[in-house]
């Protein structure tokens, strides 16, 4: 009677692992596969975000004469900016807590110099009078964009929060899926430290083992190991 029970219990086992009721997973299999996709990009500069802007910088300088004004020179750069935004794959951390996956960025990064679209650039001078030398001035201009564009793009990573953490998201989902570890999470959250108003941005893009039938079980079986039924 001990033997059919056995034979009973043994067959359902297989049963039950061959339709997908249990199933065991070892979470640092998940930490290796994340280290392997950041040793595998090697990017110090892994771009995440991109925005585009139509930027315009201005120099109004007088020239005087005995203290006195006697002109004024106006000078306008306007061009359209690609900003660039990307996370150093080094920095960033994984947690597997439940079907949830907590990856954490340090900050997001605009890569320099900021690039811009050379057919967009247009420069407008106005000289009034005796005003200063409008090349110098236009010169002086061009020399200090570089620095205004890096000031700029920094105000601008506000936006593109959103855009980034979707996109590295969807980065390491599509490499987990290649290794068959979509089932280990159902969500992955994405946290950029320096954000100043700190979001939490969780993406559902697969269904885990707990879905659509919920787990009733899962034991830590020791070494990474979780057993899980439903």
């Amino acid at each position: 009677m001990l033997v059919l029970i056995l034979v009973v219990v043994i067959g359902w086992v297989i049963w039950s692992f061959q339709r997908g009721s249990f199933a065991i997973f070892n979470r640092t299999s998940m930490a290796s596969s994340f280290s392997q996709f950041v040793s595998l990009e090697g990017a110090d500069e892994y771009v995440i975000a991109k925005f585009t802007s139509n930027e315009t910088f201005n120099r109004h300088e007088y020239e005087y004469l005995f203290g006195f004004p006697v002109g004024d020179t106006r000078v306008s750069l306007s061009l359209v900016a690609n900003y660039k935004y990307y996370v150093k794959l080094a920095e960033l951390t994984q947690t597997l807590e439940g079907d949830t996956l907590f990856i954490q960025a340090p900050r997001l990064y605009l890569s320099k110099p900021v690039a811009f679209e050379l057919s967009s650039v247009r420069l407008n001078e106005q000289v009034v009078a005796f005003g200063p030398d409008y090349q110098q001035l236009t010169d002086k201009l061009k020399q200090d964009s570089s620095t205004e564009l890096a000031i700029k793009g920094r105000l601008h990573t506000a936006v593109v929060y959103d855009s980034a953490a979707k996109a590295l998201a969807e980065n390491f989902n599509n490499y987990f899926k290649t290794n068959n570890m979509q089932n280990y999470y159902k969500d992955i959250v994405i946290i950029f430290k320096d954000e100043t108003a700190q979001s939490i941005r969780r993406f559902t893009l697969n269904n885990g083992f707990c879905d659509p039938i919920p787990c009733i079980l899962e034991f830590d079986l020791g070494d990474g190991n979780i057993f899980i039924a439903r």
